[in-house]
């Protein structure tokens, strides 16, 4: 009774590892023909063990069929683990189809051949123990499998000296396991059954050829086996089918032995899939990982190309002020009359060369502020500064062009006592700041009239620059994308006006490094538009 219980603890044992291992491999990759090839070598493996139970306790009238039916299985598992070799560690078929159908042909032909008495003759009876009686042709059939194996080890070697790295440690991995299973089945079955008779070490014949399934199976999963959660995962999952499977083995009745392997079953398919998933979440975690990995160095390039644009902006800004300033200079000395009195037509024209000149310096000076912000080489000089000179002063400058305009542009300020507006900035790029706001005031407010109002909260010890205008008003949308590079009002085209869209952007980043705030309000469109420049204000 104790021997029968071993025989099936051997068989038990190593089927379900087989099992265990070829559905893992396959689910890890479905379409790998590697994987194909392990997973029909592993279910080989299992009819096998199967196989070899019965021919240990089946009736003696049976015998003989059992035992030819291990040689009949036992000629596959040679081919196949040829074949795994041969492919391994290609995804693809990597091998002529001829050579597959040579093998292939071989293999039936081989497994046919176990059938026939030449292989095994019969059965002795010799006690309690069943010696199979060898045929003519079974020395001849022994050579061809060993054979066989021993040039699929020296495969496994060869490959083992050209491959470097990761794939060297695979076939170190499936030399290891293939060694260990073939050293104990020659020196403790076959040797033992052919020159000694000795069938003793028979039973266990199944788990002397697991090394190989264990050996493939850590080369093909190596990488996901060093994963915690996976290991965690195969060990816990294990762990409970042994634990099944001593059950199946003290099964006291048949109903609890049908019950006990119904649930190991059951556990095996339900650890299968959990493993499975496991080893999804692991594979998508290393694609986000890679991918960020990706993103990180695109980012990088991204930077460095953003970089090259800046300098070759700041390089083409700088090469074209110089011929600009030439041109409004000499454009208002001509309108000026110092060459000479112009003709009505000739003197328009200069004005609008003039005009046009000055709004490319404006933009050059754009390009060149935004080239100097975005590679940290704008400088600032702060200084106490008076804003109420500072915008007085840019008010006047600018009532000119508003006149142009039909614009009435005015400027005052709420506080009627204690009018101190001292702040600590640097006036040239805060008069730049409040420019650009009133300009563009005067170009979304044709016919109308903008009013610029200075105050100051001495609570919060903050200045405030208000530039209100009835122009053609904003939308909430407009508002949101204004002080975006290149981003202008939807409503330019009906106002007529030229620009990059630079001039508010620039602005924003100026207020941003005094430590301000620079924001839009609009009840709508056609509802005029207010912009806000709010600065620190500074004790006197």
């Amino acid at each position: 009774m104790l021997e029968a219980d071993l025989n099936l603890f051997a068989t038990l044992l190593a089927a379900s590892v087989a099992v265990f291992l070829g559905v893992i491999v396959f689910l890890h990759d479905k379409g790998n023909t590697s994987n194909k090839i392990f997973a029909t070598l592993s279910l080989v493996f299992v009819l096998w063990s199967i196989a070899n139970y019965f021919s240990l306790t089946a009736p003696d009238k049976d015998i003989l069929f059992w035992i030819r039916s291990v040689i009949f299985l036992a000629v596959p598992q040679v081919f196949l683990l040829l074949l795994f070799v041969r492919n391994f560690p290609s995804k693809t078929l990597a091998l002529p189809k001829q050579e597959v159908f040579a093998v292939g042909a071989s293999m039936v032909f081989f497994m046919l051949f176990s059938f026939f008495p030449t292989i095994f003759n019969g059965v002795q009876i010799v006690g309690t123990e069943i010696i199979p009686v060898p045929g003519s042709l079974m020395p001849f059939f022994i050579i061809v499998l060993a054979g066989l194996s021993f040039f699929t080890f020296g495969l496994i070697i060869q490959k083992y000296i050209i491959s470097r790295e990761l794939v060297r440690r695979q076939w170190l991995s499936i030399s290891a396991g293939f060694i260990a299973s073939y050293l104990l089945l020659i020196f403790l079955v076959l040797v033992q059954v052919n020159f000694f008779e000795n069938t003793a070490f028979v039973p266990y014949a199944p788990l002397f050829i697991l090394p190989i399934f264990l050996g493939a199976a850590y080369a093909i999963l190596r990488h996901h086996l060093f994963n915690v959660e996976v290991i965690a995962t195969e060990i816990l999952t294990f762990i409970i089918l042994v634990a099944n499977f001593v059950q199946v083995l003290f099964a006291e009745s048949r109903t609890a032995l049908f019950v006990s392997v119904g649930t190991f079953i059951f556990l095996l398919a339900f650890g299968i899939l959990l493993i499975r998933s496991v080893i999804k979440e692991v594979e998508a975690r290393e694609k986000i990982e890679l991918l960020a990995s990706d993103l990180k160095v695109a980012n990088e390039r991204l930077k460095e190309l953003d970089q090259r644009k800046s300098e070759f902006v700041s390089l083409a800004s700088h090469q074209l002020r110089a011929p600009l300033t030439a041109i409004k200079g000499y454009a208002s000395l001509l309108v000026e009359g110092s060459f000479g009195v112009l003709s009505a037509k000739a003197k328009e024209a200069t004005e609008r060369i003039f005009e046009s000149s000055n709004r490319l310096v404006a933009i050059v000076e754009d390009f060149l502020t935004i080239s100097r912000i975005e590679q940290n080489r704008l400088e600032y000089h702060f200084e106490h500064a008076d804003m109420q000179k500072i915008v007085g002063t840019i008010v006047e400058e600018m009532k000119q062009t508003a006149q142009q305009k039909g614009v009435t542009l005015s400027f005052a300020t709420v506080e009627k006592e204690n009018n101190e507006f001292m702040a600590d900035v640097d006036s040239g790029k805060i008069s730049q700041v409040v420019g650009n706001v009133i300009n563009n005031a005067i170009q979304y407010a044709p016919q109308g009239t903008i009013v610029v109002t200075l105050s100051k909260n001495s609570v919060k010890k903050m200045i405030l620059i208000a530039v209100k205008d009835n122009g053609v008003g904003m939308t909430k949308e407009t508002i949101d994308k204004l002080f975006q590079k290149f981003s202008r009002a939807d409503d330019a085209s009906k106002t007529s006006t030229t620009g990059t869209g630079l001039g508010l952007y620039v602005a924003s980043q100026l207020v941003q490094a005094h430590q301000g705030r620079i924001w839009a309000e609009s009840a709508g469109k056609g509802k005029g538009s207010t912009f806000f420049v709010e600065l620190p204000l500074v004790s006197k």
